[in-house]
């Protein structure tokens, strides 16, 4: 909501409300750890971060993930909503897409992925750490941009950017 409707830059509003997040765990945890022993024998825990057939259950679910990735982006109208929003949004919104909600819900898709990978994260060293994470965006972020990833949008693919 800070992106589409203040207009604040993703990489700004993405490390100012880790900032705020990370902030607000620390306060409710109280800065301490907490083990998640207990969770080693329930169904979450297989179903998360188990074996299927001598395979980490985290490299199906990137699997799964990926998978449903490609077919949104290139098997649904949603997908071509975002692309046609990433390579020039006015013109999208001339098109008639809803560039705002369009956004809003992508937006909400990361950030839903992006708990799932805490919790996995969580789960499989059976321990929360209020410190569980930090220095992830400083490498995520030098990735992408060595990588040659453009901040202003531009053609990609599942597998990378073009």
């Amino acid at each position: 909501m800070i992106v589409v409707y203040f207009g604040i830059p993703s990489l700004v509003a993405t490390i100012g409300t880790q900032f705020f997040w990370k902030g607000a765990e620390l306060v409710l945890s109280q800065g301490k750890g907490g083990s998640l022993i207990a969770t080693k024998s329930s169904l979450l825990h297989s179903v998360l971060v188990g074996k299927l057939f001598g395979i980490p259950n985290q490299m199906l679910w990137l699997i799964v993930i990926a998978i449903g990735a490609w077919v949104l982006l290139n098997r649904h109208k949603f997908g071509a909503h975002i692309y046609l929003i990433g390579d020039n949004e006015q013109s999208a919104k001339l098109m008639g897409v809803n560039a705002g909600w369009t956004r809003l819900i992508v937006f909400s898709l990361v950030g839903v992925l992006s708990a799932f990978a805490g919790v996995v994260a969580s789960l499989y060293l059976n321990y929360f750490w209020p410190s569980l994470g930090d220095g992830y965006l400083l490498s995520t972020l030098a990735s992408v941009f060595l990588g040659g990833t453009s901040v202003f949008g531009g053609t990609s693919l599942s597998w990378g950017l073009l």
